[in-house]
């Protein structure tokens, strides 16, 4: 063996070594940093939680828009009461959704059950919505329904509520 071939044959192992450590160095590192890295908890919103939002954002610009924060207002010629100047239509409708008689006229004073009938009547006509529509609602969509009824969200009619609401969220 010549000395060219000697001198070849210790360069090519070098960089062979030089390659191999190299390459131990950066799976070290890489071991190193994976051991370092915190997993991340993903929490995804089902879509109740997204509707529960928009419910709640929903329902506090109602109160505003509907009676300025008043559970004794009375509007339209006092067919509407209460802090979200509910009709006896709208409880009628709801005791009809749930089955029984679980809401009086009287409960339309009451800021908690005015509450839950709005939670009731949205969410049911909502899910209604979402079937015709294959679209899940949005705040506009909720809001004009509680405005204008289960189709209140085609009504031309509710689009200027629609904007009153829409300055308080």
């Amino acid at each position: 063996m010549n000395k060219s071939t000697k001198i070849s044959k210790i360069l090519n192992n070098a960089f062979l070594i030089a390659f191999l450590v190299i390459f131990l160095l950066i799976s070290s590192a890489h071991v190193l940093l994976a051991s370092q890295i915190q997993p991340v908890e993903l929490k995804l919103k089902t879509q109740a939680d997204i509707d529960a939002e928009i419910y709640l954002s929903i329902l506090e610009a109602s109160y505003i828009v509907e009676s300025e924060n008043n559970p004794n207002a009375v509007g339209d010629n006092g067919r509407a009461v209460g802090i979200l100047q509910i009709w006896t239509v709208v409880i009628d409708d709801v005791n009809r959704i749930l089955g029984e008689n679980k809401y009086t006229y009287q409960d339309r004073w009451s800021p908690e059950k005015s509450r839950e009938i709005f939670e009731v009547y949205v969410s049911f006509y909502g899910n209604q919505y979402r079937e015709i529509t294959g679209q899940d609602p949005t705040a506009e969509i909720y809001a004009r329904i509680w405005n204008g009824g289960p189709y209140g969200w085609r009504k031309v009619s509710t689009d200027i509520y629609w904007y009153k609401i829409s300055k308080y969220l």
